[in-house]
């Protein structure tokens, strides 16, 4: 009889191959086609059994090499993390993409043991410049940047 060595890769890995089939099943009505006329299922379903195939190798692991116990569950991380996105989710359209990345960031940046707020506020506005600079100049994205009104006279 195998013995599970490592519960967090066994359990990793029945999340991945989870995940996965829930996936196929939602796209199970989807046209798959061919290598050489794909349909809107190919790319999905192929995603979706590489995901199966990523998920049994790390579940076979979690049977041959030892590893750490699990970590007690913790629900401050999850709550900020969670937050932070509904912060973007209602914030973009209002005070722009740069304050709005900025906000997720330290919200997120407050589910760390030892917050460094110095880290997170440079964290916070590289991820909002380069943000800006990809999707706003370099994919041409219709979004604001900043609120309507803040940077004119």
């Amino acid at each position: 009889m195998l013995r599970m060595r490592n519960r967090n890769d066994v359990y990793a890995g029945l999340f991945l191959i989870g995940v996965a089939i829930v996936f196929i099943w939602q796209g199970w009505g989807l046209y798959v086609g061919t290598l050489d006329e794909m349909g809107p299922g190919y790319f999905p379903n192929l995603l979706s059994v590489l995901q199966i195939l990523l998920g049994s190798a790390v579940f076979a692991g979690g049977f041959s090499k030892a590893g750490e116990l699990p970590e007690a569950f913790r629900p401050r991380p999850l709550i900020l993390v969670l937050a932070s996105i509904g912060f973007f989710c209602l914030t973009i359209e209002h005070l722009g993409l740069f304050l709005s990345l900025f906000g997720v960031v330290m919200i997120a940046g407050l589910a760390q043991q030892r917050a460094q707020h110095v880290h997170n506020v440079i964290l916070a506005i590289a991820l909002a410049f380069f943000s800006a600079l990809i999707f706003v100049k370099g994919l041409s994205l219709q979004m604001t940047i900043w609120p309507a009104g803040l940077l004119q006279p």
